[in-house]
């Protein structure tokens, strides 16, 4: 019965139920057990309690645990000596997992407590040696890796400087203390039998983790010491020849043995320390052998020669060049008060040599930077082949930092590199959030196979789990690449040539925070532009006029995006009450909401000026073209109204856009690019550019209008019913649209079913969705994500209407609802999804709006498309809405004034419709 609970348990486990696993492993325990499936069963409890961060189950655990301990205590002394070592050792390897699983509890917490993790790290320390004297080296060396990790993530909350250091050295001390036991380890296992090349023991994997966690480690405070040089340079610089002579003479070296003495004999070695590490690591077979592990030795590899270019000169290129500008001035004499010259050959000879060292300096300094720089794209390489993104992410950052503004080509395109990485992995994770049970459906059991067989295990003492079967895996992904959401989700490698697949009037905006949210980068893309027409007899040639990209970084404040963020949030919820308000209380949008919209404009001006200003200057300058901006943005940013922007509103942008990245745009356009006649014309000699309108055929189209009937008003006139005036204008052209199909709802309350939803939203060239309150609320998520949509090429969402009717039939089933999943229907995550099943060009509601807005918007959109006539095409443009939001055909452009007036650029509602994706379309209608 207890090996049936724990079974029970394992499964349970593995579908992250983890409160059932405790409560299957503690009913386990109290059935007579052997010693080795106790062990299991107090095993699984603990990394199941660590793989969850909720404090109750984690005390669950622990008590249940600590028990078994208590018991297992008593029995070591009723048995003999031999059963009382093996005893011993099971009760010092699950202790060391319970402090493990305590510190992990501690750490999770918004408020640790530094004397707790001192008393576990030193619980930690004792069972370490008991593990070493019982003969336990293996797991000995990783609970001394667990408490190096321990160490290392409980210095967020260290204020002081000496002991932050001090807790850096002792953590570097643990992970050599570990890594010189797994060498020995090693050793006598290779005493024993020789492996062939190519292969390699379990033992000798472990020692790569450790390794590779020991150059983190030196990386780490390498980085440190660092920065911590170049203030100190900083401020040298800042003083007189004088100054800086009594300061050499007043300074006291630091105590021999003392933290600081120390610090600087290790912390001035340790890249070069983590650099021959690294290079020691590229020549085993275990790392050869494993693409995931060498892209991140590579990585490291790189990240070293980056530190040692900034250790041999912490200046940056810009300082290089005004220091080799100003060659001139070097040797000015120094004179004091009233003229006197004091010390002019000293000065001039000290500053001669200073200036021979910095040349010294700068050109050691630049060869590490190239080496680095390079290093840095081949680990990018293999990390977006294998689909780390985490690697990719982290080199793609690594290049932007080094090469700056002194390559903006490259900065900008590895800048977008970084925004696509960081944008699957949150996608991925909400894929993942959505899909949580393995029960909901196939995709959801290969997601979780997916995550079981690559995510890194919970912090546990444990020795890490056996990479996974390349056949296994590789399997895996030929099963999950069937699914379009994860086709979508990968990178290409080919990331430079990218931009030659966009038409050369698209312009993409790039916006993105650093990873802990301390900078916002910016970038201004440019796809290749055609030649200069040829000159004709007689006359000057044409000039080529080149524009070329922009980067920027500036410094942002978390607290300023965050009261930006719940600025929107509480501008969302006031104009939902307004909309819920009795009639003739007052106007829907009435100037409350108008002058909080304008203060959020405001707030978000001033958060994305500094980075924008270096980008303002190239649009201003192409002020005679119509250029199409694509907004490229994160996910805090893209909660915000980013066409509202002051920088949007200039007269050469004729249509914005906004997507999660430029490969989800690179996706998008796939399916229209003309591959074939691109080779052939480049065969020819000649320039090939992407057309600039991407035609589509909407034979096929499908809609869903009012599914629950809870839009219709109490009139009772049939012809004022928002769905009755969207199917008036379908059938007012009945050549064209005779094989539009689509479902009205007629029963009030009624939901559809999933057999109604899946023919309409996977078999459709394009989609029309009308209803109330979200979408996700209609069809879940959970479906949603699984939806296979490549043939549809624009779908309109129009929800987010509030009737009383609506919001009481909205509150009861949100009422059985967690707030994760209130949250993954929200209009952003509603996109995501979309995007993710395929959909080339979405139109959506960011905030609540009135029935008739979204009826008159979707009645202007076919009267426009279908008025075109039997095989007609209507170029559908995303117009920044000078009148009102709305899509515009390009005939419409014409007619619109040039200029909003101001009342209309703070009214809430021109700028609630956003696009998603492509934002031109040549929508061609059925010739039948």
């Amino acid at each position: 019965m207890g090996r049936l609970l724990l079974t029970q348990a394992s499964l349970a486990a593995a579908e992250k139920r983890v409160g059932d696993c405790i409560t299957h492993v503690c009913e386990a325990l109290r059935h007579p057990l052997s010693l080795e499936v106790w062990e299991e069963s107090l095993e699984l409890m603990l990394k199941a309690a660590a793989s969850h961060p909720s404090p109750s189950l984690g005390n669950s655990a622990v008590a249940a645990v600590e028990g078994s301990l208590a018991s297992l205590n008593s029995l070591l002394l009723r048995r003999n000596s031999n059963e009382a070592l093996r005893l011993e050792a099971v009760h010092a390897t699950l202790r060391a997992r319970l402090v493990a699983l305590k510190a992990h509890m501690i750490l999770s917490c918004s408020e640790k407590s530094t004397d707790k993790l001192e008393q576990l790290c030193q619980e930690m320390s004792v069972s370490t040696g008991d593990l070493l004297r019982l003969g336990r080296r293996e797991e000995a060396a990783c609970v001394m890796l667990d408490h190096a990790r321990i160490t290392m993530r409980a210095l967020s909350s260290s204020t002081d400087d000496t002991s932050h250091k001090a807790s850096l050295l002792r953590a570097v001390e643990l992970v050599k203390g570990a890594v010189d036991t797994l060498q020995s380890m090693l050793k006598d296992t290779l005493s024993l039998c020789q492996l062939p090349d190519g292969l390699y023991t379990a033992g000798e994997g472990l020692l790569v983790e450790a390794e590779l966690v020991m150059a983190n480690f030196l990386l780490h405070i390498s980085e440190r010491y660092v920065e911590e040089e170049r203030q100190e340079r900083t401020k040298q610089q800042q003083k007189s020849y004088t100054q800086q002579m009594i300061d050499d003479y007043v300074r006291v070296a630091p105590e021999h043995g003392s933290v600081e003495d120390v610090w600087n004999r290790v912390a001035s070695v340790a890249a070069e320390k983590a650099l021959a590490l690294l290079a020691s690591l590229l020549t085993r077979s275990a790392v050869q052998s494993r693409a995931p592990l060498k892209a991140r030795c590579v990585y490291g590899r790189g990240r070293a020669q980056l530190l040692m270019a900034r250790q041999a000169n912490p200046d940056s290129p810009c300082v290089w060049r005004q220091r080799e500008e100003a060659d001139g001035t070097d040797g000015v004499p120094q004179t004091v008060d009233g003229g006197e010259v004091v010390g002019a050959a000293t000065a001039s000879q000290v500053n001669s040599i200073s200036h021979q060292e910095v040349k010294i300096a700068q050109s050691e300094s630049v060869q590490y930077l190239a080496r680095g720089s390079q290093s840095l794209r081949e680990p990018l390489t293999l990390a977006l082949q294998s689909r780390d993104m985490n690697v990719a992410a982290m080199a793609a950052m690594k290049i932007v930092e080094s090469c700056g503004t002194s390559d903006a080509q490259s900065t900008a395109l590895h800048l977008a590199v970084y925004q696509s990485c960081v944008a699957s992995q949150g996608l991925l994770q909400l894929l993942r959030e959505i899909l949580c049970d393995p029960s909901q459906s196939r995709l959801a059991v290969l997601l979780h196979q997916h995550s079981q067989l690559t995510s890194p295990s919970p912090l546990s003492p444990s020795p890490p789990s056996p990479p996974p079967p390349p056949l296994l895996l590789e399997e895996l992904t030929e099963q999950l690449n069937t699914y379009t959401c994860w086709h979508r989700l990968g990178v290409s490698a080919d990331y430079m040539d990218l931009l030659k697949h966009f038409p050369p009037h698209f312009r993409f905006l790039v916006l993105q925070h650093s990873d802990d949210k301390s900078h916002l980068y910016s970038a201004y893309l440019v796809p290749p532009q055609p030649p200069p027409p040829a000159a004709k007899k007689g006359g000057p040639p044409p000039v080529a006029v080149s524009e070329m990209p922009v980067v920027a970084r500036v410094a942002v404040s978390t607290d300023d995006r965050e009261r930006l963020v719940n600025m929107v949030a509480s501008s969302h919820r006031l104009q939902t009450q307004q909309l819920l308000k009795p009639l003739g209380d007052s106007s829907p949008f009435d100037s409350t909401v108008n002058h909080q919209f304008s203060s959020i404009k405001e707030a978000m001006d001033n958060y994305l000026t500094p980075a924008l200003e270096p980008i303002s200057t190239a649009l201003l300058e192409k002020s005679d073209q119509g250029l199409t901006v694509v907004l490229l943005a994160d996910f805090d940013l893209l909660q915000l109204p980013l066409e509202a922007m002051s920088l949007l509103q200039s007269q050469c942008v004729k249509s914005v856009s906004r997507d999660f990245s430029l490969q989800m745009q690179y996706h998008r356009i796939q399916k229209f690019l003309v591959e074939d006649e691109a080779v052939s014309a480049t065969k020819k000699g000649k320039f090939q550019l992407q057309p600039s309108f991407l035609q589509s055929n909407i034979t096929n189209f499908k809609y869903i209008l009012d599914p629950r009937c809870e839009l219709s008003n109490d009139s009772g006139n049939e012809g004022q019913q928002p769905a009755y005036k969207i199917m008036s204008q379908i059938n007012a052209f009945p050549k064209i649209t005779s094989k539009w199909t689509g479902h009205r709802g007629t029963t009030p309350e009624q939901a559809m079913s999933s057999s109604q939803w899946y023919p309409i939203v996977e078999q459709c060239s394009g989609f029309l969705f009308l209803g109330s309150e979200r979408l996700a609320a209609h069809f879940p998520p959970g479906q949603l994500a699984s939806l296979s949509m490549q043939d549809c090429s624009i779908a309109i969402v129009m929800d987010h209407m509030h009737t009383l009717k609506s919001s009481l039939t909205q509150s009861k089933l949100d009422l059985h609802k967690s707030k994760e999943e209130i949250e993954a229907e929200q209009s952003l995550q509603t996109a995501a999804l979309l995007s993710l099943a395929g959909v080339s060009c979405l139109l959506s509601r960011q905030w609540s709006s009135t029935v008739d807005s979204c009826t008159d918007t979707v009645c202007n959109f076919l009267k426009k498309l279908l008025s075109g006539g039997v095989g007609g095409v209507a170029d559908m443009k995303w117009s920044e809405t000078r009148e009102q939001s709305q899509l515009v055909t390009d005939s419409d452009t014409q007619e619109m004034p040039n200029e909003p007036s101001k009342e209309q650029k703070d009214h809430s509602s021109v700028f609630n419709s956003v696009v998603y994706g492509l934002p031109h379309l040549a929508l061609t209608l059925p010739t039948q």
